[in-house]
């Protein structure tokens, strides 16, 4: 499937979409063009157990290097962070349009939203 930016997404808090959240996608079947995902029938306090069993975290900083599927940046306290990123890891520019890892240099800003279990990233945010 492919998302472009007039994709209607949910309008909830961020991040939108979890691994595991039920989805309904309304796409083209004959190009496989999403154009609107809608969260399943899910009250905020339900969303906020699921959060907090998973541990979902927020880090802001600049990226100092990409190791494979890991970037390590420096924190706005003046720390360092690890953070793994997966193949469903979501990666947005400034402008909100979808990149990748390759698009991520060193002294990029970024906002990491993570699962501290894994320390595995959700969302990748240039420039928040």
């Amino acid at each position: 499937m492919v998302a472009w930016e007039k994709t209607t997404l949910p309008e909830r808090g961020s991040p939108d979409l979890l691994v595991g959240m039920e989805i309904d996608v309304n796409f083209d079947p004959a190009t496989r063009t999403v154009f609107k995902i809608e969260k399943g029938e899910e009250t905020e306090e339900v969303e906020a157990k699921e959060a907090e069993e998973l541990k979902i975290r927020e880090v802001k900083g600049s990226v100092v290097s990409i190791e494979g599927n890991a970037i390590t940046l420096t924190t706005e306290d003046g720390g360092q962070a690890t953070i793994n990123v997966a193949g469903t890891t979501g990666i947005k520019l400034e402008n909100d349009s979808p990149a990748t890892l390759l698009d991520l240099v060193a002294g990029t800003e970024i906002e990491v939203k993570f699962d501290q279990a894994t320390d595995t990233a959700l969302t990748i945010e240039v420039g928040h």
